[in-house]
């Protein structure tokens, strides 16, 4: 992508890259968290997916108030510290998931 031409600045540009790459690492945890939490429901149980993605959301939201504020590293901070921040919260998501559904 580096090589083509972009109607938007660098600047805005190459994190949204970067961020997408990095969502894309989570991707089969997301697909995961979809399938685990529609079995759930259909077994009528709301408490543990609420419980996993709560769990979830309040992980990422650790991370991204450790990790989006910093410009330190271009692969670990800004937005690339909110796509990890979002991709480690799913997998720990699903380690959750997979230990309570076992």
């Amino acid at each position: 992508l580096s090589g083509r031409s972009s109607p938007l600045p660098p600047e805005v540009f190459e994190p949204a890259v970067q961020y997408v790459r990095i969502r894309a690492l989570g991707f089969p945890a997301a697909a995961i968290l979809g399938s685990a939490q529609a079995a759930c429901l259909g077994l009528k149980d709301t408490t543990t997916p609420l419980l996993v993605l709560g769990a979830a959301a309040v992980l990422n939201v650790v991370g991204d108030m450790s990790l989006v504020g910093v410009t330190s590293s271009k692969w670990l901070f800004g937005a690339a510290g909110a796509a990890w921040a979002t991709t480690i919260g799913q997998m720990a998501a699903v380690a959750l998931f997979l230990r309570l559904l076992k």
